[in-house]
């Protein structure tokens, strides 16, 4: 609670709540500087003590008794952590270097590294606990300074003693006012005598009294606006989640509708495309069956039968094998003499195909000869049939097994050829 027209602190009052906490300081810097000392005195004795009598000999450092006053026990070892930035400079003693003789190395360790690493870590948590302790402290010490002047100042004003806690910079007084009124019954001639000669002084107190209960008086109203205000603050909280709330569920289903709408489309894509590729397989197959029945009237002779192996042999390597392309026995250009359409898979052998090509050598010239068997060796190659996936496009089983055998036929009949035509 704010009262108007009080002065403030004086400056001796301040003066002496900053000379307190500065012995405070100095007192908690001198206890943490012993601490610190002691620290390394016992460290430095349980160091000498590990040591071996043999070890002791060959170091090179003089060992000295501990109780000689020649600063070995300020001196800083390795592995000790300073002190800390409120600690004094520690002295640092160089020892006197004694070499063995016929002995060169350096000091055996004797504390492990992990343990001068804990001590450290422990050390530095304890300085970090004792430097938020003097915040703190200060902080305190302020705030304390700040409220004992004042009330010092209000003291002064009405005439009342101060009484100070001992070790705090706190005073701690009766009311001022209350303590008026239980001595009235003793000072009565006296206050008489200080409300005549200080009115000015009466008419001030009087005022911040009047000033303070108008104060209390208005309590109430302001703790009705403070329910009020915590009450609308609360219910726009619960509209603001709220409607948070819409808006993540008007997304989640906004992004479920885009997601249905997307599967939909490649639903109706993936018909489209099935579509289009079983009208064109029924295309390839009323293509092929009008051409096998081109071939299936007029008279047969050598040179229809290799006419129609030529065109039908074009075909089959320029075509695209699959479960949306099927083939069949009868789409397969065999290199026999018979009419398409009275030889089985039975009259596909040796002699069949070995007669085809004698037969078929005097249609044309010996260079296209030899490339039309080195064209047809190459059709009906086994591995050329695996890779073009020919036996993925023949949907019957049996038809399966049936064309193997006259594929693996054919080839073995038309390679002794390709081998011959090659050396020449």
């Amino acid at each position: 609670m704010i009262v108007d027209d009080v002065p403030q602190a004086t400056y001796a009052a301040r003066k002496r709540a900053a000379e307190l906490h500065r012995k405070e300081v100095h007192k908690r810097r001198e206890q943490r500087w012993q601490e610190n000392k002691q620290f390394q005195q016992r460290y430095a004795s349980a160091e000498e003590s590990q040591r071996s009598p043999a070890l002791a000999d060959a170091s090179m450092i003089d060992l000295t008794d501990e109780s000689q006053p020649s600063g070995s026990q300020d001196t800083k070892r390795k592995g000790v952590p300073d002190d800390g930035p409120d600690m004094p400079p520690t002295p640092t003693t160089d020892y006197p270097r004694t070499y063995a003789p016929g002995r060169k190395g350096k000091r055996t360790r004797t504390v492990s590294p992990q343990s001068i690493r804990q001590q450290w870590d422990e050390k530095r948590a304890g300085f970090q606990s004792r430097k938020r302790t003097k915040v703190r402290g200060i902080n305190e010490d302020h705030h304390h300074a700040h409220h004992y002047g004042l009330w010092e100042e209000l003291r002064e004003q009405y005439g009342t003693k101060q009484q100070r806690r001992p070790g705090r910079t706190r005073a701690t007084t009766e009311d001022p006012w209350s303590a008026g009124q239980s001595q009235d019954g003793q000072n009565t001639q006296s206050s008489s005598d200080t409300q005549v000669e200080d009115p000015e002084r009466e008419a001030h107190i009087s005022e911040s009294i009047r000033k303070m209960s108008e104060l209390n008086e208005d309590r109430p109203l302001w703790e009705e606006e403070r329910q009020k205000r915590e009450t609308r603050e609360r219910a726009e909280e619960l509209t603001r989640r709220a409607k948070a709330e819409e808006r993540k569920k008007a997304e989640v289903q906004r992004e479920r509708e885009v997601q249905l709408d997307q599967e939909a489309e490649e639903r109706r894509r993936a018909e489209e495309e099935d579509k289009k590729k079983a009208e064109k397989s029924e295309q390839q197959r009323a293509a092929r069956k009008q051409r096998r029945e081109r071939w299936n009237s007029g008279v047969w002779t050598i040179q229809r039968a290799l006419e129609r192996y030529k065109i039908m042999g074009e075909e089959f390597d320029s075509e695209t094998f699959g479960p949306d392309s099927p083939v069949t026995f009868y789409d397969i250009p065999w290199p026999v003499l018979y009419a398409p359409n009275r030889f089985t898979v039975e009259d596909i052998d040796w002699s069949a195909i070995e007669k085809f090509f004698e037969s078929v050598r005097g249609h044309m010239r010996p260079q296209d000869f030899k490339e039309f068997v080195e064209r047809s060796h190459r059709r009906f190659h086994p591995d050329r049939w695996s890779a073009r996936k020919l036996w993925s496009a023949v949907m019957d089983e049996e038809e399966s097994n049936y064309i193997e055998v006259a594929g693996k036929a054919a080839s073995q009949a038309i390679t002794p050829l390709w081998r011959d035509l090659k050396r020449r």
